[in-house]
Protein backbone atom coordinates (compact mmCIF):
# COMPACT_ATOMS: atom_id res chain seq x y z
CA UNK A 1 0.00 0.00 0.00
CA UNK A 2 1.40 3.40 -0.88
CA UNK A 3 1.56 6.44 1.38
CA UNK A 4 -1.41 8.26 -0.20
CA UNK A 5 -3.78 5.30 0.01
CA UNK A 6 -2.61 4.55 3.57
CA UNK A 7 -3.15 8.15 4.57
CA UNK A 8 -6.62 8.18 2.96
CA UNK A 9 -7.60 4.99 4.78
CA UNK A 10 -6.43 6.47 8.08
CA UNK A 11 -8.35 9.70 7.49
CA UNK A 12 -11.50 7.71 6.63
CA UNK A 13 -11.25 5.76 9.88
CA UNK A 14 -10.50 8.91 11.87
CA UNK A 15 -13.62 10.59 10.53
CA UNK A 16 -15.58 7.54 11.66
CA UNK A 17 -14.14 7.87 15.19
CA UNK A 18 -14.87 11.60 15.23
CA UNK A 19 -18.52 10.91 14.40
CA UNK A 20 -19.02 8.84 17.54
CA UNK A 21 -21.65 9.94 20.06
CA UNK A 22 -18.91 11.36 22.19
CA UNK A 23 -17.50 13.62 19.49
CA UNK A 24 -15.03 15.29 21.85
CA UNK A 25 -13.49 11.91 22.68
CA UNK A 26 -13.35 10.92 19.01
CA UNK A 27 -11.66 14.20 18.12
CA UNK A 28 -9.13 13.72 20.91
CA UNK A 29 -8.27 10.20 19.71
CA UNK A 30 -7.86 11.60 16.19
CA UNK A 31 -5.53 14.32 17.42
CA UNK A 32 -3.49 11.82 19.46
CA UNK A 33 -3.20 9.45 16.49
CA UNK A 34 -2.27 12.10 13.94
CA UNK A 35 0.12 13.76 16.39
CA UNK A 36 1.80 10.48 17.26
CA UNK A 37 0.87 10.98 20.91
CA UNK A 38 0.09 7.37 21.77
CA UNK A 39 1.01 8.21 25.37
CA UNK A 40 -2.37 10.00 25.61
CA UNK A 41 -4.28 6.77 24.96
CA UNK A 42 -4.54 5.65 28.64
CA UNK A 43 -6.33 8.82 29.72
CA UNK A 44 -8.58 8.72 26.68
CA UNK A 45 -9.35 5.04 27.22
CA UNK A 46 -10.56 5.80 30.71
CA UNK A 47 -13.24 7.93 29.12
CA UNK A 48 -14.10 5.28 26.50
CA UNK A 49 -16.45 3.54 28.95
CA UNK A 50 -19.14 5.99 27.83
CA UNK A 51 -19.11 4.63 24.25
CA UNK A 52 -21.57 2.09 22.87
CA UNK A 53 -20.41 -1.40 21.82
CA UNK A 54 -20.28 -0.52 18.12
CA UNK A 55 -18.24 2.64 18.82
CA UNK A 56 -15.84 0.72 21.06
CA UNK A 57 -15.48 -1.91 18.33
CA UNK A 58 -14.83 0.74 15.66
CA UNK A 59 -12.23 2.30 17.92
CA UNK A 60 -10.55 -1.08 18.41
CA UNK A 61 -10.32 -1.52 14.63
CA UNK A 62 -8.96 1.99 14.09
CA UNK A 63 -6.37 2.01 16.86
CA UNK A 64 -5.03 -1.43 15.92
CA UNK A 65 -3.34 0.13 12.90
CA UNK A 66 -1.12 2.17 15.24
CA UNK A 67 0.12 -0.58 17.57
CA UNK A 68 0.69 -0.56 21.28
CA UNK A 69 -0.38 -2.87 24.06
CA UNK A 70 -2.79 -2.89 26.95
CA UNK A 71 -5.43 -0.73 25.35
CA UNK A 72 -7.03 -3.59 23.33
CA UNK A 73 -7.73 -5.45 26.59
CA UNK A 74 -9.29 -2.31 28.07
CA UNK A 75 -11.57 -1.75 25.07
CA UNK A 76 -12.67 -5.40 25.11
CA UNK A 77 -13.40 -5.12 28.85
CA UNK A 78 -15.59 -2.10 28.07
CA UNK A 79 -17.50 -4.12 25.45
CA UNK A 80 -15.62 -3.91 22.13
CA UNK A 81 -16.03 -7.02 19.94
CA UNK A 82 -12.60 -8.38 19.07
CA UNK A 83 -13.67 -9.67 15.62
CA UNK A 84 -15.79 -6.67 14.66
CA UNK A 85 -15.72 -5.96 10.90
CA UNK A 86 -16.23 -2.35 9.83
CA UNK A 87 -17.98 -1.10 6.68
CA UNK A 88 -14.72 -1.43 4.72
CA UNK A 89 -14.14 -5.05 5.75
CA UNK A 90 -11.41 -4.19 8.24
CA UNK A 91 -10.94 -6.08 11.49
CA UNK A 92 -8.50 -5.23 14.26
CA UNK A 93 -6.10 -7.93 13.00
CA UNK A 94 -6.25 -6.76 9.37
CA UNK A 95 -5.52 -3.24 10.61
CA UNK A 96 -2.45 -4.55 12.46
CA UNK A 97 -1.20 -6.03 9.19
CA UNK A 98 -1.86 -2.77 7.32
CA UNK A 99 -0.14 -0.82 10.10
CA UNK A 100 3.06 -2.83 9.66
CA UNK A 101 2.91 -2.28 5.89
CA UNK A 102 2.48 1.48 6.52
CA UNK A 103 5.48 1.47 8.84
CA UNK A 104 7.62 -0.47 6.40
CA UNK A 105 6.62 1.58 3.39
CA UNK A 106 6.87 5.10 4.72
CA UNK A 107 4.89 6.11 7.77
CA UNK A 108 7.54 5.46 10.40
CA UNK A 109 8.02 3.16 13.35
CA UNK A 110 5.15 1.23 14.75
CA UNK A 111 4.96 -2.28 16.07
CA UNK A 112 1.61 -3.90 15.63
CA UNK A 113 2.82 -7.49 16.22
CA UNK A 114 2.34 -7.01 19.96
CA UNK A 115 -1.13 -5.58 19.35
CA UNK A 116 -2.05 -8.54 17.14
CA UNK A 117 -0.73 -11.02 19.73
CA UNK A 118 -2.86 -9.35 22.40
CA UNK A 119 -5.92 -9.40 20.14
CA UNK A 120 -5.40 -13.10 19.41
CA UNK A 121 -5.08 -13.81 23.15
CA UNK A 122 -8.39 -11.99 23.62
CA UNK A 123 -10.05 -14.34 21.13
CA UNK A 124 -9.57 -12.74 17.71
CA UNK A 125 -10.01 -15.31 14.95
CA UNK A 126 -6.66 -16.26 13.34
CA UNK A 127 -8.67 -17.67 10.42
CA UNK A 128 -10.49 -14.39 9.84
CA UNK A 129 -10.60 -12.64 6.51
CA UNK A 130 -10.25 -9.28 4.87
CA UNK A 131 -11.97 -8.52 1.55
CA UNK A 132 -12.32 -12.15 0.59
CA UNK A 133 -8.86 -13.38 1.54
CA UNK A 134 -7.72 -15.05 4.71
CA UNK A 135 -5.62 -13.00 7.11
CA UNK A 136 -2.83 -15.53 6.56
CA UNK A 137 -2.89 -14.86 2.81
CA UNK A 138 -3.04 -11.10 3.47
CA UNK A 139 0.07 -11.46 5.67
CA UNK A 140 1.90 -13.39 2.97
CA UNK A 141 0.93 -10.97 0.21
CA UNK A 142 2.08 -8.12 2.46
CA UNK A 143 5.40 -9.96 2.90
CA UNK A 144 5.04 -10.17 6.68
CA UNK A 145 6.25 -13.64 7.69
CA UNK A 146 6.10 -12.68 11.37
CA UNK A 147 2.37 -12.05 11.13
CA UNK A 148 1.88 -15.25 9.20
CA UNK A 149 3.69 -17.18 11.91
CA UNK A 150 1.73 -15.42 14.66
CA UNK A 151 -1.59 -16.35 13.03
CA UNK A 152 -0.51 -19.96 12.52
CA UNK A 153 0.72 -20.33 16.11
CA UNK A 154 -2.63 -18.93 17.30
CA UNK A 155 -4.48 -21.69 15.44
CA UNK A 156 -4.70 -20.34 11.91
CA UNK A 157 -4.89 -22.94 9.16
CA UNK A 158 -3.31 -23.07 5.73
CA UNK A 159 -5.74 -25.81 4.77
CA UNK A 160 -8.96 -23.80 4.89
CA UNK A 161 -10.58 -22.86 1.58
CA UNK A 162 -9.87 -19.24 0.68
CA UNK A 163 -13.10 -17.20 1.01
CA UNK A 164 -13.09 -15.90 -2.59
CA UNK A 165 -11.89 -19.13 -4.21
CA UNK A 166 -14.26 -20.44 -6.86
CA UNK A 167 -12.22 -23.61 -7.37
CA UNK A 168 -11.87 -24.57 -3.70
CA UNK A 169 -8.23 -23.52 -3.37
CA UNK A 170 -6.90 -23.57 0.15
CA UNK A 171 -4.61 -20.90 1.51
CA UNK A 172 -1.68 -23.32 1.10
CA UNK A 173 -2.46 -24.10 -2.56
CA UNK A 174 -3.02 -20.40 -3.30
CA UNK A 175 0.38 -19.58 -1.78
CA UNK A 176 2.02 -22.38 -3.79
CA UNK A 177 0.54 -20.92 -6.99
CA UNK A 178 1.58 -17.37 -6.12
CA UNK A 179 5.09 -18.53 -5.27
CA UNK A 180 5.41 -20.60 -8.44
CA UNK A 181 4.27 -17.67 -10.53
CA UNK A 182 6.62 -15.40 -8.59
CA UNK A 183 3.70 -13.05 -7.96
CA UNK A 184 5.14 -12.31 -4.52
CA UNK A 185 8.73 -11.72 -5.61
CA UNK A 186 11.47 -13.42 -3.61
CA UNK A 187 9.59 -15.61 -1.19
CA UNK A 188 12.05 -18.25 -0.05
CA UNK A 189 10.79 -17.58 3.49
CA UNK A 190 7.32 -18.71 2.40
CA UNK A 191 8.46 -22.27 1.73
CA UNK A 192 8.93 -22.81 5.47
CA UNK A 193 5.22 -22.23 5.99
CA UNK A 194 3.64 -23.91 2.97
CA UNK A 195 5.59 -27.11 2.40
CA UNK A 196 3.78 -30.24 3.39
Amino acid sequence: MHFMSSHLAIETHLSMVESMNSSDLGAEFSAAILGGMVDKFPALLGRAKELREVELSQLLVLLSRFGGAGWPTELVKFGARVDYRDDEGQTAISQCIHGMVDARDCLGERDTYQTAAELLSLGANPNGEYLGMSLILLSAMSKLPGFMGLLLVAGGSLDKVEPQSVTGDTTRSTLHKLRAGQALGNTEWLEIFIRK
